[in-house]
């Protein structure tokens, strides 16, 4: 009988053990998406990608800009599109 109370016990640990890593990584998840949508809108408020509304987005292309922050900025622009046509969307209801 002691031996099914310890293993019941043990079951109980290993199960809060997993369910606090799994909220750990959902939290980790999170607040990487928050990163890069907040370094993807520094990058629109710095300038180096300019979107006009209904229009075009410029992007800043030299020889400083790599593959990785290009792609940066086309993300900054593509959520910068998305408000947009979000804003657009309540308009017309």
């Amino acid at each position: 009988m002691n031996a099914n109370k310890n293993l019941i016990f043990y079951a109980l640990i290993w199960i809060t053990l997993l369910i606090v890593a799994y909220l750990d990584y959902q939290r980790n998840v999170v607040l990487q998406e928050e990163i890069t949508r907040t370094r993807q809108q520094n990058q629109i408020n710095q300038g180096l990608a300019v979107y006009m509304a209904g229009s075009s987005c410029v992007i800043k292309a030299t020889a400083d800009i790599d593959v990785t922050k290009f792609k940066d900025l086309a993300a900054a622009c593509t959520i910068k599109h998305l408000e947009y046509l979000e804003g657009v969307k309540t308009e017309e209801k």
